[in-house]
This record gives structure tokens, C-alpha cells and sequence, in this order.
């Protein structure tokens, strides 16, 4: 019986991922944590993934941090890659939103994600950074010319299509 339901579970879980790659289902930082709460219910969900021993450098944005889940994207990506996850300690990108786009508020955003966020960025080696919101990412594009992506992007590189990870 536990074969069939752990077979049910990874049916489930393949095409949760179907649905979120092929843009099904609209998300932002929310995906991490039904992916959080998700993964806990079903049996070896890191079997569908590729391992990622490398180091990822997360920032988490400031919306996500307010509503106390900020560990669910360094989570997934521990659980379903094995990654080693830095986490950037900062408060906020400079963006918030909209904000830092506006003119007049320029200088101020520019300071506060030259605060931790930039250097951080600058100072990492590795492939991937992902960051959760999308004024975040812009933030460090511009900011230090390095390319931020979301949690999907790197769970969809990841993601082994090979025949034998369908079963």
C-alpha cells in the first residue's frame, strides 16, 4: 500500500511541477511556502531533482520576511537539491516594490541595498542567486550586473527529465 500512495505522491508532485513551469498557476513567493508544507507530505521528493551540492546565494524580499516564512525557499532548496544555502541578512533591497523606481527616491534605495544586499552579491562566487521578489531581482541586475533568479528557475534546471525520474 505504501508503494501506491508513494507512487501517487510523486504523480501528484510531477504534475504540481507541470503546472507551475507552464505558467498554470501564478505565484510569487507563495509557491515556496505550498512547496514547504507540500514536500513534507510525500516521500522522497528530492529523487526528482538533480543534486546541487554548490553554493546558492538567497534574498528573500521584505513582503516575504513580514509574514515570518522566510526559511521556506532556503528550505526547498536544501530538501529537494541538498544545497548550501546563504542567505542574505539584510532588510530590504531598496526597491520595496515600486518605491525605488521613482525618481525621488532614488538615492535612498541605491543606499539601502548598497548597505548589505550589493556587496553580498559582488562578494559571490557561485551560479546561482536567487532572489523571491521581482523588484529584488531588477535591484541587483542593475545594482551590481549579475543575474537573480526565482526559486522556479533553479528547480526547473534541476529538475531531471531523464525517462527513469517519470517512475
Amino acid at each position: 500500500m505504501s508503494t501506491l500512495l508513494a507512487s501517487a505522491a510523486s504523480n501528484r508532485l510531477e504534475a504540481l511541477a507541470r503546472r507551475l513551469f507552464a505558467g498554470l498557476l501564478v505565484l510569487s513567493f507563495l509557491e515556496a511556502v505550498y512547496l514547504a508544507s507540500y514536500l513534507t507530505t510525500i516521500e522522497a521528493p528530492q529523487q526528482k531533482f538533480n543534486s546541487y551540492k554548490e553554493a546558492i546565494l538567497l534574498h528573500v524580499h521584505c513582503h516575504q520576511k513580514s509574514l515570518e516564512n522566510a526559511g521556506d525557499t532556503a528550505y526547498v532548496l536544501q530538501l529537494l537539491l541538498g544545497a548550501k544555502v546563504n542567505r542574505v541578512k539584510s532588510s530590504c533591497c531598496g526597491m520595496a516594490g515600486g518605491y525605488g523606481m521613482k525618481k525621488e527616491n532614488y538615492e535612498m534605495s541605491t543606499k539601502m541595498a548598497n548597505l548589505v544586499l550589493i556587496p553580498n552579491v559582488e562578494a559571490f562566487e557561485g551560479d546561482y542567486i536567487v532572489a523571491t521578489g521581482t523588484s529584488c531581482r531588477h535591484q541587483i541586475h542593475d545594482l551590481a550586473q549579475r543575474t537573480a533568479v526565482h526559486l522556479l528557475d533553479v528547480l526547473w534546471d534541476q529538475l531531471k527529465m531523464d525517462a527513469t525520474a517519470h517512475h
